[in-house]
């Protein structure tokens, strides 16, 4: 009889491809992403962001641990809890007259001078995975548009030379992939004769995985405040945009004011701004 139970339950196995093994691993996906939009304000519908922290914090002090007091936001699916302060800053960079930054960032990579590559590996299942892994890349080469003005799937790129991909973990959820926090990803900003580097660093992601092979989503992290600083001396320096020096202390209180992370523990101020940020993506391939 025992015999018997056992083929039964070998035959049982079988049939359900494992009991207790883990599914064969998948080949890895690469997506290229072909829109980003940066949320610089919100609306009626809510701020595209994520919840960074786990927490739904109030304007009242203390603020949570590394960070500064302030209110958190309503998401896009009516989520509390988003941290996305940027969207406050919004008027303040108008100032400067630098118009539309999404369209230049969308220019930026339609010309293919911004190629992001995120890598999914270490897959058993594109529907429900409880651990993945994610990396970010830089990559180069012709990028092709389609009818749509965005990039076309299914191109292979060079990977950016010196480039230090960033990594991190995840998981898939019916078919959607969340994850983080991924160090840093770095959004080279164009205005006219200028060029500077804003980095999105702990970032997060909440992705839709399509069977078509696109993703739709939403990246949050927090952009140092050094960076967005560093960036508008720059382009008034060389003439760029409306807006003069006199302004600087104006863009200075309005970044300290809604600055909501890393906390300096020497000066008692926040360095970073969380941000959010939506994008689409398409499959692509890696030449390696």
């Amino acid at each position: 009889m025992r015999w018997c139970i056992a083929v039964l339950v070998s035959l049982a196995c079988v049939g359900l491809a494992s009991c207790d093994s883990p599914s064969a691993p998948q080949a890895s996906r690469v997506y290229l992403v072909t829109r980003v939009n940066i949320a610089f304000e919100a609306s009626d519908d809510g701020v595209a962001g994520l919840d960074l922290d786990g927490v739904t914090s109030m304007d009242e002090p203390p603020g949570m641990e590394g960070g500064c007091a302030h209110d958190d936001l309503i998401g896009l699916e009516g989520e509390p809890g988003v941290d996305s302060q940027l969207v406050r800053l919004g008027g303040a960079i108008a100032l400067f007259g630098f118009g539309d930054i999404n369209a230049t960032l969308q220019q930026t990579i339609n010309d293919g001078g911004l190629s992001i590559l995120l890598e999914l590996d270490d897959v058993s299942s594109f529907a429900s995975d409880r651990r993945v892994s994610m990396r970010a890349y830089r990559g180069q080469g012709p990028l092709a548009l389609g009818t749509d003005g965005l990039a076309e799937p299914g191109q292979s790129f060079d990977l950016l030379p010196d480039f230090e991909p960033s990594e991190g973990e995840g998981r898939i959820e019916d078919g959607v992939l969340h994850f983080g926090p991924i160090p840093s990803l770095t959004l080279p900003l164009r205005f006219l004769m200028t060029t500077g580097d804003v980095r999105l660093t702990r970032m997060h992601g909440r992705f839709q995985l399509g069977d078509d092979g696109r993703v739709r989503g939403m990246l949050g992290g927090v952009v140092p405040v050094a960076d967005i600083q560093a960036l508008v001396t720059r382009v008034i320096e060389d003439g760029g945009g409306t807006g003069d020096s006199s302004l600087l202390p104006i863009l200075e209180r309005a970044l300290s004011g809604v600055a909501d992370a890393d906390l300096d523990p020497e000066t008692m101020r926040c360095t970073g701004i969380t941000a959010g940020v939506q994008i689409e993506a398409v499959e692509a391939f890696i030449l390696r």
